[in-house]
């Protein structure tokens, strides 16, 4: 497991190595000039007190030299550690959020959408901090410890020692630190990921919760939370205050035997005054690096616990990878004998289900609520993947393995490559006569275009959710595609299809929000329209024309309706009742 971490710290710091080693040479360069700086203080005190010869102004320069480079080291220290934090923030969330869209969606269903936007936020904030403050800070820590050291060595062999006693207690009590400190910190990264999740969902059903009147109810939740995080902060906090003081103490006793042994040894006249005064300062050089280092295991800790949680989310599975299949002309659909479940040991969704959908054809699926409507989407989209059976597009010519999207003359179309007859693909199975099927999945999805049940509109523009279908699309081709949804009231907006909307298209009806969705879909380029209750919002003739404008515009098409309403059954060829 600590390898994984490790070999996971090494993958994220990718691009930023360079100034993390920057960032502890300037750290580095910074405690030459400090040590230095107390030398050149021992120097003035000497020089001034006669006891060793030398130009007073001159040292007074060089003391000033010396606190100029302190100065311009710490400037640059700044700057490299605040470049860095945007940089390896961005990418490590950027490297996240693509894991996210790439990971199957039945894995990622098991996480709350709050839990989850808190891990990709604070976790990532553990990580950066890590790489960017905590592991330079460790390494000139370090540099600065023995070179402390080797420097009051230099001044006096014995004390040091003295001093340094503390070390090993300090060694032998962080293990148990860490331990305690680690359950800690995941305790509360669990608690601040719920109650994320409870703001989040309680500010998305809003509407619900006054309606129902359970705003006191859901604040008491949150006030529960927050009170079970509290007590777990003041319970770390009260652990490592414990731990400060204990070292805090040993540290002031150390400090106390350096101001009392340079006493008794300036009194002999076996140092100087410089020298005492450098004793003073050195204390500190060697028992603030220890100081600093049990500050950085909060952090470290933070940092670990944040891997283990992100790593939970980048282990999800991902998707298959591939080339987009697109096939010329609208391919028949068909389920082979599928059995599919959400859950191994629960009632399956589907048994041995069989069903097929023509090319060019036009069907309703009806049956009651939780029959598997839904779930039939689901399954064709390769968004859930059947235990037992196939499902097959099957067309005239083979998938093309390179054609790619031209939007030209504003028709949702593909460039083609020249058609292949021959089954070159692994994957391809030659049916009967010039008839080749292909199983859905991934790859496939540009066959469909798919219509979701409820808003599913975004924050901006309705032109930038319209561009989501196809971002090439033409002025000409998104009025088209409005004017087939019936979405003609967008033209006598103000601000026309510039109009702005509100998360999950607030300032619109929900019967405009669907006819808005359903254009977006229209300018995608597949010859298969999936529409799930995409008309449940919509007034039965504004729902009769809208399905009269699809056959008329979408001709040669695939329509497979999950509905409730007989009306739009009424007007399919054929009803599949589940």
């Amino acid at each position: 497991m600590q390898t994984e971490k490790l070999k996971y710290i090494w993958e994220v710091s990718a691009g930023q190595r360079r100034r993390i080693l920057l960032n502890c040479l300037t750290g580095v360069a910074g405690v030459a000039f400090a040590l230095a700086f107390i030398y050149a203080s021992k120097q003035v005190i000497d020089i001034a007190t006669g006891v060793v010869p030398g130009s007073l102004i001159h040292a007074a320069i060089f003391i000033i030299v010396l606190l100029m480079g302190q100065l311009l080291c710490s400037a640059a220290d700044t700057w490299i550690s605040t470049r860095m934090q945007t940089e390896t923030g961005n990418a490590l969330r950027h490297r996240l959020f693509s894991r996210l869209l790439q990971s199957r969606w039945n894995e990622l269903e098991r996480f709350h959408t709050g839990d989850i936007v808190n891990r990709v936020e604070q976790d990532t904030s553990a990580i950066v901090t890590l790489l960017t403050s905590s592991i330079p800070a460790f390494i000139v820590t370090g540099v600065q410890l023995v070179a402390a050291f080797l420097f009051f060595c230099f001044l006096d062999s014995s004390l040091p020692w003295l001093i340094a006693a503390i070390l090993p207690v300090f060694l032998l009590g962080s293990r148990f630190y860490m331990h305690r400190m680690r359950r800690y910190t995941h305790d509360i990264r669990h608690s601040d990921s719920r109650i994320q999740s409870v703001i989040q969902e309680s500010l998305q059903h809003r509407t619900v919760i006054k309606t129902l009147e359970q705003s006191d109810r859901h604040l008491g939740k949150l006030d529960d939370l927050q009170d079970m995080l509290r007590n777990q902060i003041m319970g770390r906090t009260r652990f490592s205050l414990s731990a400060r003081m204990l070292v805090a103490f040993a540290f002031s006793g150390g400090y106390l035997t350096a101001f009392l042994w340079g006493a008794v040894r300036l009194s002999t006249g076996s140092i100087t005054f410089g020298t005492m005064t450098a004793f003073l300062q050195l204390v500190g050089k060697v028992q603030r690096p220890v100081l600093d280092l049990s500050r950085l295991i909060p952090s470290v800790i933070n940092a670990l616990t944040a891997i283990d949680r992100l790593l939970e989310l980048e282990k999800l599975p991902a998707e298959a990878n591939g080339d987009s299949i697109f096939f010329a002309s609208t391919p028949a659909l068909e389920l082979r004998n599928v059995t599919f479940g959400y859950t191994p040991g629960d009632r399956p969704v589907f048994s041995s289900f069989s069903c097929s959908f023509p090319a060019g054809s036009c069907t309703a699926v009806v049956g009651e609520t939780g029959r598997g409507k839904t779930t039939l989407i689901r399954l064709l989209l390769a968004l859930a993947t059947p235990q037992e059976g196939k499902i097959l597009l099957t067309s005239a010519q083979p998938a093309p393995e390179n054609a790619k999207p031209a939007h030209e003359n504003d028709k949702a179309t593909l460039e083609l490559p020249k058609p292949q007859l021959e089954n070159t693909k692994g994957d391809l199975e030659a049916a009967k006569g010039d008839l080749y099927n292909h199983p859905v999945s991934p790859q496939t999805r540009r066959n469909f275009v798919y219509v979701p049940q409820g808003n599913t509109l975004f924050s901006g523009t309705i032109r930038d959710n319209l561009l989501m279908g196809n971002p090439q699309a033409s002025e000409a081709a998104m009025h088209r595609a409005l004017r087939t949804a019936t979405a003609d009231f967008v033209f006598h907006l103000p601000d026309g299809i510039d109009s702005p909307l509100n998360e999950q298209g607030g300032g619109l009806s929900e019967g405009q929000a669907q006819r808005i969705a359903i254009a977006r879909a229209l300018l995608r380029p597949g010859h298969i329209l999936l529409l799930d209750e995409a008309t449940s919002a919509l007034d039965p003739d504004t729902e009769q024309t809208l399905i009269k404008n699809l056959r008329r515009d979408c001709t040669g098409k695939t329509f497979i309706f999950v509905t409730h309403h007989p009306a739009v059954a009424e007007a399919c060829e054929a009803v599949i009742r589940l």
